[in-house]
């Protein structure tokens, strides 16, 4: 899909001046974050089903390609195909780079992460009655903030052409129909830090650029501090990823992990049924790596000096993964499913839930943390995308 306008953001591989290679095993040292809250008003009953991350990340995809029939709204110029990946113009189009990225040249062929996670409202409301909001969080990685225009812009033109189940309308002699709805607004705001900024408000044409980033320089600073409190502490920010975290003292130090969403990790084919550390901590790793290549900005000439470092790194830190005890599991396995409608078919996308907790030492933990708090930001296993593998921390 290419869209009207032809400007490629994402760029791989490209120059950012000198890096401190000393910084981190795992080169995460460009990765950000950029965590948006969107505000919606409903106008006519919208119903969803209870996971709504599903319906979120519909919502965002229907609303960046357009219609079919409707060439006025989206960005896509090319609707007859099917996917993104039909499309030979595909590496030019912002918008599959953010719904459906692709890389020929990707080590596990061409699919690579989506550089964005949703937050879904985690109530069990799913029936939205006119006057009513509903609010969710997206999460941006590295460079795909560059898309942030066309999510706003989607967002505004996608709520006249409803959402959610159809319903029957009686005045329409039963033609169903998808509930409306407006956007309202929008802000930015830092997981870690609790600040915000006001980046969409209500009456206002102008939208300001989000500039709150989470970085790995704030990372490993709370990493060491949160390692270090002897009292309660805790990040501010609305519906936080990283929750209540508490210090301790010395000792053996317990990580309590709360699966707010499916946790959904597939180990040497099977799904994993109980929320071991070592297989969570491994798809972790490899997601971030996964986002910091795609999406983040290397030092031209420094490809395969960073490669060897991220390999070097994560065999290190998976040996030390190996180190952390399951001390206690209440999970459960929700399941869930979700529905493509373009696809015409159902896919499982449920996982476990609920709290978990680890054991390992205050060494362990100093180097483990870092990646933990991350994790809680942009999401582990499967369906990141639809807001699966969502979860807070709490020491």
């Amino acid at each position: 899909m290419l869209t009207k306008d032809i400007n490629p953001t994402i760029h791989r591989a490209a120059p950012n001046g000198p890096q401190d290679t000393n910084e981190r095993d795992c080169t995460m040292r460009n990765l950000t974050a950029h965590h948006l809250r969107f505000s919606l008003e409903v106008e006519s009953t919208i119903e969803l089903n209870e996971h709504k991350g599903s319906a979120l990340r519909g919502l965002l995809f229907h609303a960046l390609r357009g219609p079919e029939k409707n060439p006025a709204l989206g960005f896509c110029v090319q609707r007859h195909l099917r996917t993104c990946a039909e499309c030979s113009l595909v590496a030019a189009c912002p918008v599959a780079s953010l719904v459906s990225t692709l890389n020929p040249e990707a080590e596990r062929g061409r699919d690579v992460p989506r550089p964005y996670a949703i937050k879904p409202p985690l109530d069990s409301k799913t029936c939205y009655e006119p006057g009513e909001p509903i609010s969710f969080g997206l999460t941006l990685f590295g460079e795909a903030l560059n898309l942030f225009p066309y999510i706003v812009m989607a967002l505004r033109q996608a709520g006249a052409g409803g959402w959610g189940k159809k319903l029957p309308r009686p005045e329409k002699g039963g033609r169903a129909y998808r509930g409306r709805f407006s956007l309202q607004g929008a802000q930015a705001l830092n997981l870690l830090t609790g600040e915000v900024q006001e980046i969409l408000q209500p009456g206002n044409p102008l939208v300001q650029r989000p500039d709150l980033p989470v970085t790995e320089t704030q990372i490993a600073e709370w990493s060491e501090q949160l390692l270090s409190q002897s009292t309660a502490f805790g990040a501010n920010g609305h519906s936080s990823a990283t929750g209540v975290l508490r210090g301790v003292g010395p000792g053996p130090v317990e990580i309590s992990l709360e699966f707010r969403t499916p946790l959904r990790i597939i180990e040497q084919d099977r799904l994993l049924k109980e929320p071991r550390f070592g297989p969570l901590f491994h798809r972790l790793l490899d997601r971030l790596i996964a986002l910091n290549r795609e999406f983040c900005r290397v030092t031209p000439g420094r490809e395969a000096e960073t490669e060897a470092e991220d390999s070097l790194g994560k065999n290190r830190l998976l040996a030390l993964s190996d180190q952390v005890e399951l001390a206690a599991n209440e999970t459960q396995w929700q399941e869930v499913w979700s529905y493509s409608a373009r696809q015409e078919r159902r896919t499982p996308i449920g996982g476990l839930v609920g709290w978990a907790r680890y054991r390992a030492t205050r060494e362990v933990w100093a180097e483990l943390l870092p990646y933990l708090l991350w994790g809680s930001i942009i999401h582990v296993g499967k369906n990141a995308v639809k807001g699966d593998g969502w979860f807070k921390l709490e020491i």
